[in-house]
C-alpha cells in the first residue's frame, strides 16, 4: 500500500512537471504569436471582423477575457510590431491590477479575507422570503451600504434584482473610491476606471466565488474531486493543443487557415486520456490516447494532425528545448458538442446523417467547401504560395466520416510516415 502511494505521488509529479513544461512553452511564444496576430489585424481587418462575428455563433455572453478588454495607445499604430506586443502586455498588466483590487474590495464588503470563502458563505446566506419581500418594498430606497453589502449566491447573478443592484452598487463604489485616491498602490490609468471594465473584473471574480461557494455547501467526494482535477488538466492540454496548431499556422504565414480558427476554440480540440499500463499505471515517459470526436470529417482531423507534424517537425529541426507531447491514435470516439458555423466538409457526413432537423438548423453549416490544403511537409514552401501542394484528404462534399482514420496522420498522403522516418530518435512523439 505505501508503495502504491509513493508512486500515485511519483505520478502526479510527473503528469505535474509536463503540464508545466507546456505552460512555459506557451509563454515564451506568446509574445511572438501576438507580434504575429497584431501584423495580420493590419494586413486583414476584413478577416478580422468575420472572426468577431463568427466567435458570437459559439458565445452566449461577450467575451471577458483581458486580451478583449485591452485599450492600446493610438500613439502605437506607428510602432514597431514588437513595440506594439510589448504594449499589450502592459496594458494586460495594467487590468490585472485592477483585478486585484477588485479581489480585495469584494472581500472588504463581503467581510471575509483571504481564502476564508467559509467566512464569506457565513457572512453571505441566502435571503429568505420576507428579507425579499421588504427589499422589493423599499424599491426606490438605497439598499447597499459600505456595511450592509451582502450577495446571494445561490441565485443567479444577472435575473435577480437584489444581486444585480448589489453589483451596480460595488462597481459605483469602488468608482468613487479609486477615484478619491484609495489604492494607490495599483496606479493603473484613468481609462480602467469606468463601469464596463470595473464590472467585467467583478464578474470574473464572482464567478470564483460562486464555484467557493458551492463547494463549500456541497463537497466533492474524493472520486469527484479527482475527475474535476481529470477534466482540468484534459482542459489545459486542450488550450496547448489550440495555441500549437494556430501557432504553426501564424509563424508559416498560411493566413487564410486563421479564419477556421477564428470559428472553433480549444474545448473544439480532440480530448486524450493518460495512457496506463496493464497495472493501471501512467506509462513512462508520459503519453496520452486520443478521443476522437465524433463530429469531425477524416479531412479536418487529419489537416490538425498535420499541423502537428509541421510543430513537430520544426522542434525535430532545432532539437531545442523537450518534445511536444506523445499523443497516440486509439479506436474511441466520443460524442461531443460539435462547434456551430464551420465548413460542411468539417462535419462528419455519417455524423450529420444521424442529427434531427432542428440540430442541423442549430450547426449553422457553411455550405460551402473547406480548403485544406497545405503545403507539402519538408518541402521549404512555408507560404504556401509555391512548391508542391497537397490536399489533406479533404474536399469531397459526401465524403464517408464518423470513423477513426488510419495510425498515420496524412491519411492518403504519407506524411505522418515520412516525418517519423526523418524524426526517428529524436523525440517522444508527435502530438496529434
Amino acid at each position: 500500500m505505501i508503495l502504491d502511494k509513493v508512486q500515485g505521488i511519483s505520478d502526479s509529479i510527473t503528469e505535474r512537471d509536463e503540464l508545466n513544461r507546456e505552460f512555459q512553452e506557451h509563454i515564451l511564444g506568446s509574445v511572438k504569436k501576438l507580434s504575429k496576430t497584431v501584423a495580420n489585424m493590419q494586413r486583414s481587418p476584413a478577416t478580422i471582423t468575420r472572426r468577431l462575428g463568427s466567435s458570437a455563433i459559439r458565445r452566449q455572453r461577450p467575451s471577458r477575457g483581458m486580451l478583449s478588454r485591452v485599450i492600446l495607445d493610438e500613439r502605437l499604430s506607428a510602432k514597431s510590431l514588437q513595440e506594439k506586443a510589448l504594449g499589450v502586455q502592459k496594458e494586460k498588466a495594467h487590468l490585472t491590477k485592477l483585478q486585484d483590487v477588485v479581489r480585495t474590495h469584494v472581500k472588504s464588503l463581503l467581510r471575509f479575507k483571504g481564502r476564508d470563502y467559509a467566512t464569506m458563505v457565513r457572512q453571505n446566506p441566502p435571503l429568505t422570503d420576507s428579507e425579499i419581500a421588504a427589499y422589493e418594498k423599499d424599491g426606490a430606497v438605497e439598499y447597499f451600504t459600505h456595511n450592509r453589502y451582502r450577495v446571494d449566491f445561490s441565485r443567479t447573478p444577472n435575473g435577480f434584482a437584489f444581486n444585480v443592484e448589489a453589483r451596480d452598487y460595488f462597481i459605483q463604489h469602488l468608482r468613487t473610491a479609486l477615484e478619491g485616491g484609495s489604492y494607490k498602490k495599483a496606479a493603473f490609468p484613468p481609462r480602467y476606471i469606468n463601469d464596463d471594465h470595473i464590472g467585467n473584473a467583478y464578474d470574473t471574480y464572482m464567478e470564483t466565488c460562486r464555484s467557493r461557494y458551492r463547494l463549500i455547501l456541497h463537497p466533492l467526494t474524493k472520486d469527484m474531486e479527482q475527475r474535476k482535477k481529470a477534466d482540468s488538466r484534459q482542459s489545459s492540454r486542450r488550450g496547448t493543443l489550440y495555441v500549437s496548431r494556430e501557432q504553426v499556422i501564424i509563424e508559416n504565414g498560411w493566413d487564410r487557415h486563421l479564419e477556421l480558427f477564428a470559428r472553433i476554440q480549444a474545448e473544439d480540440m480532440s480530448g486524450d486520456e493518460t495512457e496506463r499500463d496493464g497495472n493501471g499505471k501512467r506509462t513512462l515517459p508520459l503519453a496520452f490516447l486520443i478521443k476522437d470526436s465524433a463530429w469531425m470529417s477524416d479531412s479536418y482531423r487529419t489537416f490538425m494532425r498535420t499541423l502537428d507534424d509541421w510543430r513537430y517537425s520544426k522542434w525535430a529541426d532545432l532539437n531545442v528545448g523537450n518534445a511536444p507531447r506523445t499523443r497516440k491514435p486509439q479506436n474511441k470516439i466520443v460524442d461531443v458538442k460539435a462547434p456551430a458555423g464551420l465548413w460542411r466538409n468539417c462535419y462528419s457526413q455519417a455524423w450529420l446523417a444521424k442529427l434531427k432537423p432542428h440540430q442541423i438548423r442549430a450547426l449553422k453549416i457553411d455550405d460551402k467547401l473547406y480548403d485544406f490544403a497545405l503545403p507539402l511537409l519538408g518541402t521549404g514552401d512555408k507560404a504556401g504560395d509555391g512548391g508542391e501542394q497537397h490536399d489533406t484528404v479533404g474536399n469531397k462534399e459526401n465524403e464517408e466520416g464518423g470513423g477513426v482514420e488510419d495510425d498515420s496522420v496524412g491519411k492518403g498522403t504519407g506524411d505522418y510516415v515520412n516525418t517519423s522516418a526523418k524524426l526517428k530518435g529524436k523525440g517522444r512523439g508527435v502530438e496529434r
